[in-house]
């Protein structure tokens, strides 16, 4: 006889008539009427907040991903040349990729609009720096 063991329990139970209304019930219209309040909070929060995105100065080449800052400077480049100031033949030092390879390098910002134009500097923390 491999088969499992039975075991038995017993619970008081109460059964409320057809149409009855229970703690129960009245618990859980509570609950979806307080989730539902939250969620539209938390949409109309997700519609006001804005994403700007930041320009870090950098750029990364598309074909190889080698990342171009202006602060090193690179083959054929002094340090402290932005970007736009590169000659246009100039080629990516690792693939030898041409300038028009290359997109800007920026970080994503988030905040509220209204929030964006007090000149506190904002919200200038990335989502990994949070």
């Amino acid at each position: 006889d491999d088969a499992p063991p039975v075991v038995e329990a017993s619970a008081d139970v109460t059964v409320a008539e057809p149409g009855a209304v229970t703690d129960v019930a009245l618990d859980k219209e509570r609950i979806d009427a307080t989730l539902s309040e939250r969620q539209k909070e938390i949409a109309r929060l997700r519609a006001a907040e804005t994403f700007m995105e930041k320009d870090t100065g950098q750029y990364i080449c598309k074909v190889c991903e080698y990342t171009f800052d202006p602060e090193e400077g690179a083959k054929g480049v002094a340090a402290g040349t932005e970007f736009c100031d590169i000659q246009s033949n100039w080629r990516c030092p690792r693939c030898r990729a041409s300038k028009d390879s290359f997109a800007p390098v920026t970080i994503t910002i988030a905040g509220f609009a209204e929030n964006q134009d007090y000149g506190l500097g904002g919200n200038s923390m990335t989502e990994e720096q949070k």
